[in-house]
């Protein structure tokens, strides 16, 4: 999962990835972690820190995101991944 606030994983798809984790995904939340990376972490999940500013088209800012997913996906490979409220 790809989502722009670790509040909004929680809120809106920690019910949809425990269910894949029930039937043997492996799930990777790569997320901006502010007040919820523990529950994401107790939930079994791998909490990946992601460096992204909402409401800003700073070009800089989004490379930066782009590469940080980059790097993400070419280290764990990940089989599918969802895209949620990115920018």
């Amino acid at each position: 999962f790809v989502v722009t606030d670790d509040w909004s994983f929680c809120l809106y798809h920690l019910r949809l990835a425990k269910i894949f984790q029930q039937q043997r995904f492996e799930i990777l939340v790569a997320t901006r972690v502010q007040q919820h990376g523990t529950l994401i972490q107790q939930a079994g999940f791998t909490l990946i820190p992601l460096p992204i500013e909402r409401g800003k088209l700073n070009p800089l800012s989004t490379f930066k995101t782009l590469k940080s997913l980059s790097q993400i996906y070419q280290h764990h490979q990940p089989d599918i991944i969802h895209h949620a409220a990115m920018q």
